[in-house]
């Protein structure tokens, strides 16, 4: 450890159990997008620096292969990706255990760590590019690319590695463009999607109104017009988005769901 602080020791252990963390991340996310059929996997050597300067093995890198989706592997997609999301909720409850420590207790030691910074976590930028963290939508940390932290030749690489390939939501956009129905010369999902939205909300004012109690027919008749706005947004959003095949089809599985209560007329 770099002083002699108590506490110390205890933030140093938290951020190398992040990293770990981070490093399973990567691996079911990888998989994951292996079994979509966006890459086939193999083992390499590239390395991944930390803020403590230690160096990890990569596991895996992921060569871009585009092949058919095996709908059979959906259920282990499911469990990985919910192992993922298990992972995550285990690291937010974490942060309970740092706030444990005061601020006084931490800048017992921060000048000591000084300049590392969480923004120095390779394995959480590549995660965020894996899930399909669009440049466009990063916040700038002091006004610079946040690749500007990562000097070695080995992270650069990974990094733009991570960038050029198709992230999960990318495939997951075109699984689900692959759903049938959205043809609008064949089943025409969205034309009978809006109609039913449209017929179902009419159907529920028309009931409003025929209740006798003012401030129930107010709170019903609120709902259903916070209803007809939230369906004039999607309608612009899918008129807007270059893609809204992932949309629709997102639309078709819910509604098609038993607990949905929507019917296609």
């Amino acid at each position: 450890m770099a002083s002699d602080a108590h506490d110390e020791h205890l933030f140093i252990i938290t951020h190398q159990a992040y990293e770990l963390w981070f490093k399973q991340i990567i691996l079911e996310i990888d998989s994951v997008r292996s079994m979509f059929g966006g890459a086939s996997v193999s083992r390499c050597t590239g390395t991944i620096s930390s803020t403590d300067n230690t160096s990890n093995k990569l596991g895996f890198s992921l060569i871009k292969k585009i092949k058919n989706m095996d709908e059979a592997m959906m259920l282990r997609i499911l469990s990985r990706l919910n192992r993922v999301v298990c992972i995550w909720r285990l690291l937010v409850d974490q942060v309970m255990v740092l706030e444990t420590m005061t601020p006084l207790d931490f800048l017992d030691f921060r000048s000591h760590l000084s300049p590392a910074s969480g923004f120095q976590s390779l394995q959480f930028r590549l995660i965020e590019n894996k899930l399909g963290l669009r440049e466009v939508n990063r916040v700038t940390y002091n006004k610079e690319h946040y690749q500007t932290v990562f000097r070695d030749e080995g992270s650069c690489n990974l990094l733009k590695q991570s960038e050029s390939e198709d992230s999960l939501l990318d495939l997951i956009e075109k699984w689900l463009e692959r759903t049938p129905g959205l043809e609008p010369t064949q089943f025409n999902f969205w034309n009978k999607y809006r109609a039913s939205v449209n017929q179902m909300l009419l159907d529920e004012e028309q009931e409003a109104e025929d209740f006798s109690d003012e401030d129930t027919k107010k709170i019903v008749l609120g709902d259903v017009s916070r209803q007809r706005v939230s369906n004039f947004f999607l309608n612009s959003l899918r008129n807007l988005e270059n893609s809204y095949r992932p949309i629709e089809s997102t639309l078709q599985h819910y509604s098609f769901n038993s607990d949905a209560n929507i019917i296609m007329y």
